[in-house]
């Protein structure tokens, strides 16, 4: 009976294992392979735009100082050549990068490229950011890939941003002169009102941010819009929806209007319109700072004897402009002398 137990018992077990199914691995190779194979083609594309990539570079969290024209050359041994908008035209520097797996492959430049890390430095050559820089990246995780565009993710700031190849037909140094001369023909507009054939906005350009006034009731909300300039115009991060149209970017039309226009650059109906404020308006709404220079003889020579009175009291007056004073005793608008020892001389303008 116990041999009968025993033998019964080896043929469930034989059975048990040969019902079990096999497992088949899901890939066909090992991860570490897989992580090498993609980091081969990677580089194989890096290295495929013999004139290099431009790229649509967005510092910051939100994106609020818009996006900037980064140019970018691969060379094999993993080398890189950089150009920006934000350096002279003729301006490169060399560095290195690596890609690595982390959470995806990862773009990285390791080692410190004087124009690419201007955006993500605590401080930078031009002053912006407010002791914090620009909060941009150095490493970016590469969504997708081929020779037509690459798409990335700021590992810090979580911007989006896109290389496209540069045309061969381009010389890096006359597209950023291109690009800088179209910056500064934006940076001529300030006001522009929005209109369609339904409503109307009113609009600022600052920087490269379009910012929206949206009426809500008799609260104005405030739209902030990132955009980067391009040869024709500008792009913005994402579209801007403007009641029904869908708009992408903005071109300028000299021809429009008393001072040009701005019109979509899809095909969104629509215009920006060139508005300008009062006189009162711009005295008031801002702080007009002076400069020795811009003074007339006469001007100079009552400055000089204000500061040597001041200097021979161990102070100096550091700066002065005509703006809006808050003290203790109200609000008013007045020339305000600012001393090196921090003390403010006001000057009270009165109807």
């Amino acid at each position: 009976m116990k041999l009968t137990h025993y033998i019964l018992s080896i043929l469930a077990t034989g059975l048990f294992f040969s019902c079990t199914p096999k497992i088949d691995p899901i890939f066909d190779d090992t991860s570490a392979n897989r992580i090498a194979e993609e980091i081969e083609t990677v580089q194989e594309i890096l290295l495929s735009s013999p004139n290099g990539w431009l790229m649509e570079y967005y510092p910051s969290s939100t994106q609020s100082y818009g996006g900037f024209n980064v140019l970018l050359n691969f060379q094999p041994g993993y080398r890189v050549t950089v150009a920006s908008e934000t350096a002279g035209a003729d301006k490169t520097a060399v560095s290195t990068y690596t890609l690595k797996q982390s959470a995806g492959c990862v773009l990285s430049f390791d080692t410190y490229n004087e124009i690419l890390h201007f955006f993500s430095d605590p401080s930078n050559s031009q002053g912006m950011g407010d002791g914090y820089g620009l909060e941009g990246d150095f490493e970016f995780t590469i969504l997708q890939a081929d020779e037509q565009i690459i798409r990335l993710k700021g590992k810090k700031s979580g911007s989006y941003m896109t290389m496209t190849p540069m045309s061969a037909a381009l010389k890096w140094s006359d597209y950023l002169k291109d690009i800088k001369l179209k910056d500064k023909e934006f940076s001529e507009y300030y006001r522009l009102l929005y209109q369609d054939e339904e409503q109307a906005f009113e609009t600022r350009l600052i920087g490269h941010t379009l910012c929206i006034y949206r009426k809500k009731g008799e609260e104005t909300i405030t739209d902030y819009q990132p955009f980067i300039i391009t040869l024709t115009g500008c792009k913005f991060y994402q579209p801007v929806q403007l009641g029904n149209n869908v708009i992408e970017g903005l071109i300028l039309n000299p021809d429009l209007g008393e001072d040009g226009t701005f019109i979509p650059s899809n095909d969104a109906t629509g215009i920006f319109i060139p508005t300008y404020p009062s006189i009162n308006e711009m005295l008031l709404s801002t702080n007009w700072f002076f400069t020795y220079s811009g003074f007339s003889p006469y001007g100079q020579a009552l400055w000089d004897i204000s500061r040597e009175a001041l200097e021979a009291n161990n102070d100096d007056m550091t700066y002065c402009y005509l703006g809006n004073e808050r003290n203790i005793l109200g609000n008013y608008y007045a020339f305000q002398f600012i001393c090196a020892r921090d003390v403010a001389i006001w000057l009270s303008i009165t109807n």
